[in-house]
């Protein structure tokens, strides 16, 4: 039977209190929110605790989550999935008055979706139950038991967020600006930042000479007609 906690982690930067908290409860992987920690602190965690240690930080120190797998409790981890910063960059606040309302109609129906896709196995827990989504605030945790769970996460994930402008997880659609230069600096040529989907549009006083300027500058550009 695999033990299962989580807390809020605020504090546990001191050496004392970190021992109280990850050795009295006992617990074979532990989930831990608002870490507050810094490299040096995750360096003595790693030392201190028997297993792995699994770490996402934000750029203050007001942030972070891990999770901590004690040793034994499984046979290996062969796939760890985050983003290149480790939380979402928006999503719903503590503290906001409409936070209960943006719960509703953001984060529940995703565990919805989680829940009922029969494919994604969650953690057995004693007594019977099933460890598999945990939300609080703009946090979602989601514990999984074997890799083909994690696939059907992803593909829950992106079905979730294929409604959305763009697609979560996607580029942005592609946009178009128009350019603006003092006066006696005309900008007459079209640009494109290819990399951001980014088309920029020279303004004329006329419509033939934004035409002729507009392909002028499309037959001139490298590569033009390659993908």
């Amino acid at each position: 039977m695999v033990k299962v906690t989580s807390f809020n982690a605020n504090g546990l930067r001191e050496y004392g209190r970190r021992q109280q908290a990850l050795h009295v409860c006992e617990a074979d992987i532990i989930c831990l929110q608002e870490t507050h920690w810094d490299d040096s602190v995750v360096k003595d965690v790693r030392r201190e605790w028997l297993g792995d240690v699994f770490v996402s930080q934000g750029e203050i120190k007001a942030r972070g989550v891990a999770i901590l797998v004690r040793q034994g409790v499984v046979e290996g981890v062969r796939l760890v999935v985050n983003d290149d910063r480790g939380r979402l960059e928006r999503s719903v606040r503590q503290g906001c008055p409409l936070s209960a309302l943006l719960y509703s109609i953001s984060a529940e129906p995703l565990a919805v979706l989680l829940n009922r896709n029969h494919g994604i196995r969650g953690i057995e827990l004693p007594g019977g139950g099933v460890s598999l989504v945990y939300q609080y605030a703009d946090d979602t945790t989601i514990t999984v038991r074997d890799r083909e769970s994690v696939g059907e996460v992803l593909e829950s994930v992106r079905e979730y967020g294929a409604d959305s402008i763009p697609p979560l997880g996607f580029n942005r659609q592609p946009i178009m600006e128009f350019l603006h230069a003092d006066e006696g600096n005309l900008r007459r040529f079209p640009e494109a930042n290819t990399c951001e989907g980014i088309l920029r549009l020279p303004l004329h006083t006329n419509y033939s000479l934004f035409e002729e300027y507009m392909e002028s500058g499309i037959v001139q550009a490298p590569h033009f007609g390659l993908v």
